[in-house]
């Protein structure tokens, strides 16, 4: 044990542990009053480098998967459901936790911007790419991570992606165009 998070006779009740830039990602489940409640913590395996995530108490992590640049959460909350949020570690290295919305998803202020369509998909999905775009990278990964499918030095505005070998779930569109990217949840019917 590198550190007793739950100091008491109910301990630690540790999920989701996953390695993202050299840190260990974990959810901590706490009873508090009767109420359980998920708080993210993270680890660099000494006790110094083991603490909660600021500000990030929330009903549920469903899931904890690593990006290319991104931590992402599937938190799950009674009143919303589930919502995906991404965490980075910042320049002060404080590691930070935001809510991805849709606009989020598919558009900001970079020289590019990108969408899929249809979305939900049942078959086959399309990626349009527009702005100032040269040597795309395009990546498509599960809920858990694991990338499925990968092209690189995409010059086309227009790409088929293969989702129709897809089983129904949630799955990230990844798009990197230099240094600026672009992830978009693809959901497959």
């Amino acid at each position: 044990m590198v550190k007793d998070i739950t100091p008491g006779s109910l301990g630690s009740n540790l999920n989701g542990l996953t390695s993202f830039g050299g840190r260990l990602y974990f959810q901590n489940a706490e009873n508090k009053d009767g109420f359980t409640r998920y708080y993210l913590w993270t680890s660099d395996g000494t006790p110094e480098g083991t603490y909660e995530v600021e500000g990030f108490g929330i009903s549920h992590i469903a899931a904890i998967f690593p990006g290319e640049d991104k931590l992402f959460l599937d938190v799950f909350t009674f009143q919303y459901g589930n919502e995906l949020y991404a965490g980075k570690v910042n320049d002060v290295g404080k590691f930070v936790v935001s809510k991805v919305t849709a606009e989020d998803a598919i558009t900001n202020t970079s020289s590019f911007n990108a969408s899929i369509y249809p979305n939900p998909v049942t078959s086959n999905a399309a990626l349009q790419i527009s702005g100032n775009t040269k040597n795309i990278r395009v990546t498509i990964s599960d809920i858990n991570g694991k990338k499925l499918w990968q092209s690189n030095n995409v010059n086309g505005k227009l790409v088929t992606l293969p989702t129709e070998k897809y089983l129904p779930g949630t799955y990230f569109v990844t798009v990197i165009n230099g240094p600026d990217s672009k992830t978009i949840k693809l959901v497959k019917q």
